[in-house]
């Protein structure tokens, strides 16, 4: 989209009387997408407000991570898989067939899916577009050019070269020209504001416009982590914190060996912490899918090294070290006799033996 289309966008939405003020602010254009009778929700004595549908459930259908109206977080690390997940929800909700990864998706009357990516060239762009046709089974053939009737329902848009506040009138224009949008997946969206890693008011600018979207639609942020390589690293930014703590749910992704991806839903309002998922690279398809898989179980340093100094001390409370050297080097053969003091150093930091006097060690680890 060049800047020549975002002008027209800016010029349109000045047909509305607040549409824009002049500095272009976000809290003036965000109120132009919902009516204002229908901007404050008013509650009352025998009311009955339908549940909405799980629009993307986890786990195999179990567990639903996103209902209308909702928003759902996928943090992780750069390059651990956040946009191979959003291309696997779209793809299955363009046909219902194709690979999933750890979550299914349904839409329910506004059946169109709207992906902005916000930091992506145009040709790894365009690469993303190709890998949900291919995942959705459908590849681009010259003999017929013409798109499958699904493939109408996404808009696919590449907003890198939009300032934020051009993103964010571009995107109220795509709502309105298409009121059958009914997911709107951002990759990733801290670069919709201006400062949302530094600055408080930019991050509850950006929230309060996401809030401003028609009511029904699912949204889902893909959002960075702080450096860290567990499931409680922090969201980066004041925007990626909100959005954790205001979000239905939230599912973290994490890269292991050999290509594998590891998700797991770590947050959710009324949704249990579920069991992991699994996902590896298919060569083949030339793209993630999910797998059966069992982490190796890690060995707790302490447990083994606790093991070893049992079976060198055997009976004994107590050992010189030129005898316990010696049942190092039967117990550990070929390991060097200039290792023994290495390791005697480690049993020693892992508080398994301690020195009595000079050349007198004594077990700590006894059951």
């Amino acid at each position: 989209m060049s800047r020549t289309n975002i002008q027209h966008s800016e010029s349109k939405s000045n047909i509305l009387e607040n549409g824009v003020s002049e500095a272009g602010t976000l809290f003036d254009i965000s109120p132009a997408i919902i009516p204002d009778n229908e901007r404050v929700i008013k509650n009352y004595w025998g009311k009955k407000v339908a549940h909405p549908e799980a629009l993307v459930t986890f786990k195999g259908g179990n567990i639903p991570v996103l209902r209308g109206g909702g928003k759902l977080v996928i943090k992780s690390l750069p390059k651990a898989g956040k946009t191979s997940a959003d291309e696997a929800i779209i793809a299955y909700l363009l046909n219902s067939k194709s690979p999933t990864m750890g979550c299914t998706a349904r839409l329910y009357g506004r059946t169109k899916i709207l992906f902005i990516d916000t930091e992506q060239s145009e040709f790894e762009s365009q690469e993303s577009y190709n890998r949900i046709m291919r995942r959705a089974g459908w590849v681009y053939n010259p003999k017929h050019p013409d798109p499958p009737e699904e493939e109408k329902r996404l808009i696919h848009l590449n907003y890198k070269r939009l300032l934020p506040d051009e993103m964010l009138v571009e995107l109220i224009t795509t709502c309105e020209k298409n009121p059958e949008i009914g997911l709107v997946i951002f990759d990733v969206v801290t670069d919709m504001a201006d400062d949302a890693v530094m600055e408080m008011k930019d991050a509850i600018k950006v929230l309060r416009f996401l809030n401003g979207l028609n009511e029904g639609i699912g949204i889902i942020c893909n959002i960075h982590v702080n450096p860290g390589e567990n499931i409680t690293a922090l969201s980066r930014g004041h925007l990626g914190h909100e959005l954790e703590r205001k979000c239905s749910a939230c599912i973290y992704m994490k890269k292991l060996k050999n290509n594998v991806i590891e998700m797991s839903v770590v947050l959710g309002r009324g949704t249990p912490e579920s069991e992991k998922v699994y996902c590896k690279w298919d060569d083949s398809l030339m793209m993630y899918v999910e797998f059966d898989y069992t982490p190796p179980v890690k060995i707790d340093i302490k447990d083994k090294y606790e093991e070893e100094v049992k079976a060198l001390f055997i009976d004994d409370i107590e050992l010189k070290t030129a005898e316990l050297k010696n049942r190092f080097l039967k117990l550990r053969p070929g390991t060097g006799k200039n290792n023994f003091k290495k390791y005697l150093a480690t049993y020693q930091k892992q508080d398994l033996i301690q020195s009595v006097t000079k050349g007198l060690w004594k077990i700590k680890c006894i059951n």
